[in-house]
This record gives structure tokens, C-alpha cells and sequence, in this order.
């Protein structure tokens, strides 16, 4: 799913040349996004412009002239998808990059994706640059300045930063500083100009590795963003953790010029009514169907547009094209809830952070407790994010995208709940309502009754 992984969230075209710089774990994510990349069909290649260890597991092509690499490289590729490429092996063990220019020459060429480590850093979480660093190829699509996060927290000096004199004086503070999210804001602006330097056309999206060592991953990157100043980050920002399966834990967008965070909306309408024996969404409530009040309760809450998970042939469809409502259709929706979660999460933006998972048949939750919801979880960031009255979970419920990953694995009539159950209390959200209606959803006759007699008089 392409929400979950870091070549979806980047949203590079491809073929791309994607230079990494910085520091914090530039070689794991140039090795997840090159398996990401091959795993779709995609010819993918990894270099350096400076040097690296040897990327175990991948194959290795060494050539010291153009013609030579260009040779080897066609060869390979008729029977690879995914190669590392250097000039030498140096007597360290490390592989001797190649020059800036023969990276575009080869993406040219060849058709092909490269990625570009363009510097080192001595395995430290910073780095500050010489006047020749980083060496990122003139023509990249894409520069991706990296910090590790275990630095918070730390002073900034040799034991956190590669060349900590220069970076502290890059960024105008002195050695043994406490590095926190301002001074994160201030490295990032400082790696951007040194990558807009050599790259000036290029996307540039920085990225805060090692997120497993956050407790906070969320407030962690909205600090950062907040001090970054508006036009200085490109158009998101990335909190994540390199080796794991789904990198990407946070996301933060700067589309606007300030930092936002992207909260899409899936209404769940996919069921078939079966105790009602007909279709209770079109039953008239409030001057509109029951969808149809849902759907103009979410609009007015002011949370965007959202997305309906409905059936093959199910006869709302025309009701939503007229009204331009956006829809998904679940083909497997015999088979429960669980599908409609995973058609509603692959259908939403892939730089969208969280999901409000609403139930099409509960017509009275105001507008306002959608946005009590949304703002609750904009406060903490959790994973999870609910509302409770009398002591009990109703919905609509948040997820965070690093929850995802469990949904999608959800079958049958699974949903959310079974979540919940493995999912430390802390890291769950509650948000303490005075209305009975996120409780009151309709199976049956007397349900649809009950509900039409709490609606507002006219």
C-alpha cells in the first residue's frame, strides 16, 4: 500500500535521481527505498558521490570510466532490478563513489532510478559540512536532508556531530548546546541551503530518522515544524524509522507555508443492511437520506471532504455523483468491515497522517464533535483517538497511519476494536462527550424510529 511506504509518501516520479544527505541513517532509507522501488518492477540503482560501506545483499558493479558503467550496468539489468555501483573498493573496505555527472548520464541512459548518498557522517545523528560537501549531483529530482534523532536531548559536540565545530557555527551556536527541536529547525535550514547550493531545481523534503527512539514522534515533529520558517522545509516533512517494514510514521505538511497535518475523513457505508432488509441509508431522515445527513453533519464540521466506502451496484452511487461526494466501492464487502477499512485507507492522500473512520448510519453526531475529535487528537498524536460517553467507546474513532499497518492486516468482520485490544491504554486518546449519539447507530426499524424522534424540531 502505497500510504505506508516512504516511495508512496515521497510522490517522485520515477525514473528520479534522489540525493541523500546529512546524517542519522541515510544508507537504511536508501535501502528501503530502493527495495520499495524494485519491489514494483522499477529498475533502481545505489551509488555515492563520496564514499560507503558495501550495502550487503545487493549486487555490486564496479567500473572506473563511463563506458565501462554504462556496459555493465545495460548487462545487469536484463536480469536485475536493483544493483550498487562504485568505482573501487577502497583497502577500508568501503566503496569509492562516482562522479556527480555520470549519475544523470546514467539515469539518462539507462531509464533508471538512482539513488545518491552524497556524504558521510561517521555513523553519528549530525553533520556539519566542508566547503566541498555534500557532493549531490546538479540534475536530482529530489535532495532528502537526514537527521537522526537520537540527538535530542544531547549536547551538540563530537560525540553527536561530525565536524560539530562547523555545524555548531553553520547554525550560530556554540559547542556543548542542548540540542532540541529549535536547533533541529536551524540544521535543517542549514542542510537545505547546502543542498540548494548544488541542486537548485530540486524537491527537497527533510526527514528525521530513528523515530522508534521518540516517545513523542508527533509533538517531536510539530515542535520542529514550528520553528522552521515558512517556505524554508519544501512541501512535507518526514518522522521515520528507517528498518522497519513501514518507515514512515509521521508526516507533516508545509503545502500552505505552515506546518499542517493532513486528517482525512472514510464514512463506512458499505454493509447491506441485512436486519433491515432494505437499504437504510436511503431511508429519509431530516430532510435528506440517512447518508446523506451524515455526510452534511462531517462537510459542516469543516474537516474536508470525505471519502464513502460503499458496495458493487448499490444505488447511493448516484446520489453521491450528483452531490459530488468522492466514493470507493469495497468488492469484497461479504466479507465484513475489515475491507472497508482497507479500501477506505488505500483511497486517501498518501501524506495524510491519520483517518477518521465515521459510521454512514449515525446521522446524529453534530457537526462540532467531529472537530472536538480531530482537535483532541491534534493535542496528543496518539495512535489512537476516541470519543467516550457514560463510560463508553463510540465512534467515530482516529487512527494514525502507525496503526495502519494493523488494519490492514484486519479480516472478516474485524475492526477497529480488535485494535484497540492491543494497543497500550496510554497510547489511546479519549475524548469525554455529553451526547448519547456516538452510541446510537440503526440495525433495525425501531432503531431508525428511535433516531428520527431526536431530531431537531422545525
Amino acid at each position: 500500500m502505497k500510504q505506508l511506504s516512504l516511495s508512496g509518501v515521497l510522490n517522485q516520479e520515477y525514473p528520479a535521481v534522489i540525493s541523500f544527505y546529512g546524517a542519522g541513517g541515510k544508507t537504511s532509507l536508501i535501502k528501503g527505498l530502493a527495495a520499495e522501488i524494485s519491489a514494483c518492477g522499477q529498475k533502481v540503482l545505489i551509488t555515492t558521490t563520496t564514499k560507503i560501506f558495501i550495502p550487503p545483499g545487493i549486487p555490486l558493479i564496479l567500473g572506473s570510466n563511463e563506458e565501462q558503467i554504462l556496459r555493465k550496468l545495460e548487462e545487469h539489468y536484463r536480469h536485475s532490478a536493483i544493483a550498487v555501483l562504485a568505482s573501487a573498493v577502497l583497502p577500508s573496505g568501503k566503496l569509492k563513489g562516482i562522479a556527480p555527472a555520470a549519475v544523470e548520464l546514467i539515469r539518462r541512459k539507462l531509464n533508471l532510478t538512482v539513488l545518491v548518498e552524497a556524504d558521510g557522517a561517521g555513523r553519528l545523528p549530525l553533520k556539519g559540512h566542508l566547503q566541498y560537501e555534500p557532493v549531490i549531483p546538479e540534475k536530482s529530482d529530489l535532495i532528502i536532508p537526514v537527521i537522526g534523532a537520537d540527538a535530542l536531548g544531547k549536547a551538540l559536540d563530537h560525540r553527536t556531530a561530525h565536524r560539530a565545530d562547523i555545524l555548531a557555527a553553520s547554525i550560530g551556536v556554540s559547542e556543548g548546546t542542548v540540542i532540541n527541536e529549535e536547533i533541529l529547525a536551524r540544521i535543517f535550514k542549514y542542510l537545505k541551503t547546502a543542498g540548494r547550493q548544488q541542486a537548485r531545481h530540486s524537491r527537497v523534503v527533510p526527514v528525521i530518522n530513528k523515530a522508534d527512539l521518540l516517545d513523542a514522534p508527533g509533538k517531536t515533529a510539530w515542535r520542529t515544524a514550528e520553528k522552521i520558517e515558512p517556505g524554508e522545509a519544501g512541501e512535507i516533512m518526514l518522522i521515520t524509522a528507517a528498518l522497519d517494514e513501514d518507515p514512515v510514521k509521521f508526516v507533516l505538511n508545509f503545502r500552505h507555508g505552515h506546518p499542517s497535518v493532513m486528517v482525512n475523513s472514510v464514512i463506512l457505508a458499505a454493509g447491506t443492511s441485512s436486519r433491515m432488509g432494505r437499504d437504510k441509508l436511503l431511508l429519509p431522515f431530516g430532510g435528506e437520506t440517512v447518508l446523506g445527513h451524515t455526510l452534511k453533519q462531517i462537510k459542516q464540521s469543516g474537516i474536508g471532504d470525505p471519502i464513502v466506502v460503499v458496495r458493487p451496484e448499490q444505488c447511493l452511487t448516484g446520489m453521491l455523483e450528483e452531490k459530488g461526494y468522492r466514493f470507493v466501492i469495497n468488492e469484497d464487502y461479504r466479507s465484513g468491515i475489515a475491507g472497508s477499512l482497507k479500501a477506505g485507507m488505500k483511497a486517501v492522500d498518501s501524506c495524510s497522517q491519520a483517518i477518521l473512520f465515521a459510521l454512514a448510519d449515525q446521522p446524529l453526531i453534530p457537526p462540532a464533535l467531529y472537530r472536538q475529535i480531530i482537535d483532541k487528537y491534534m493535542k496528543n498524536f496518539k495512535p489512537v483517538t476516541c470519543p467516550c460517553y457514560a463510560g463508553k467507546r463510540g465512534n467515530p474513532v482516529i487512527f494514525d497511519r502507525r496503526t495502519w499497518p494493523s488494519l490492514m492486516k484486519l479480516q472478516g468482520d474485524s475492526g477497529g476494536r480488535e485494535i484497540l485490544k492491543t494497543i497500550p491504554p496510554s497510547e489511546i486518546d479519549y475524548l469525554t462527550v455529553d451526547t448519547k449519539s456516538i452510541l446510537m447507530d440503526i440495525d433495525t426499524e425501531e432503531d431508525y424510529c428511535k433516531l428520527k424522534d431526536q431530531l431537531p424540531k422545525a
